[in-house]
């Protein structure tokens, strides 16, 4: 096994390697990353990398939250394939836990859910899913278009269901419609309505999911044969783990409330 002597980088700024990196990890296209760094959800400032002699080995995005310097969402973690299993993640992951940062963040599948525990994350953030089936959809859906959406009255309606919960995660009608716009990349994905129901719906592995429905969601439901729905709030029973939080205080209860809640 090669032995590396990392450098640590706080404000990573090669886009042509992070956009290397990240189509490798997540198959994300450099239009689709271009557009994160527009529309001001990725900057350099945010990235923290690994790089040995000139060459990025690993990376992650601490983004900002709640406005507080000490509070921040981790993601885009990756290891570029040739150099995984040599412990490089969990090497920048200490070194942005010795930072004295909260941190908040939501692992891309179930599978990693006990690395971030050994890395000393506990579950704080919990959904219910339900999985619907229906042998004879109806009603006519329709995927987001700038011609055909007022999103800004669409985006009331969104914080009349999510804005007095934790979970809400578009806090400004600017975020809102990024969200909406980065929908667009993801194919068999995209922003839907239908008869008054809204959601963002992803395809993942082979199967669709309905993320932050509102308005009549049951509508939009009802469009697809088969979909697994994340609950709004109100029909939420916190059974399912999708975000874990670290504290370098460590305890992280409570932490949560003013994390998601500012």
């Amino acid at each position: 096994m090669q032995k590396y002597s990392p450098e640590l980088i706080r404000g990573y700024s090669d886009r042509g390697q992070l956009k290397k990196l990240w189509g490798e990890a997540f198959g994300d296209s450099e239009r689709y990353l271009d557009f994160l760094y527009d529309c001001g959800y990725l900057a350099d400032s945010y990235i923290w990398a690994l790089a040995d002699s000139g060459n990025l080995l690993c990376a992650c995005a601490c983004l900002p939250l709640c406005g507080r310097d000490a509070c921040v969402y981790l993601c885009y973690a990756a290891t570029f394939r040739a150099f995984q299993k040599q412990g490089l993640m969990s090497c920048l992951f200490d070194a942005v836990k010795a930072s004295g940062f909260e941190i908040a963040l939501i692992p891309a599948e179930e599978s990693l859910f006990d690395f971030y525990k050994k890395q000393g994350f506990e579950p704080s953030l919990f959904l219910c899913r339900k999985h619907f089936r229906h042998d004879s959809p109806c009603g006519k859906r329709e995927i987001f278009s700038p011609e055909s959406f007022d999103l800004e009255s669409i985006y009331q309606l969104y914080r009349q269901t999510y804005a007095a919960y934790r979970n809400v995660l578009y806090k400004s009608y600017d975020m809102f419609r990024a969200a909406v716009l980065e929908s667009v990349f993801f194919p068999g994905g995209g922003f839907f309505r239908c008869g008054g129901g809204y959601g963002f719906v992803l395809l993942c592995k082979g199967r669709l999911y309905l993320r932050e429905p509102f308005g009549k969601w049951e509508m939009l439901v009802r469009s697809f044969s088969e979909i697994t729905v994340e609950l709004p709030p109100e029909k939420n029973d916190g059974k399912t783990p999708v975000g874990f939080f670290y504290s370098p205080l460590g305890r992280w209860e409570g932490s949560v409330n003013h994390l998601l809640n500012e």
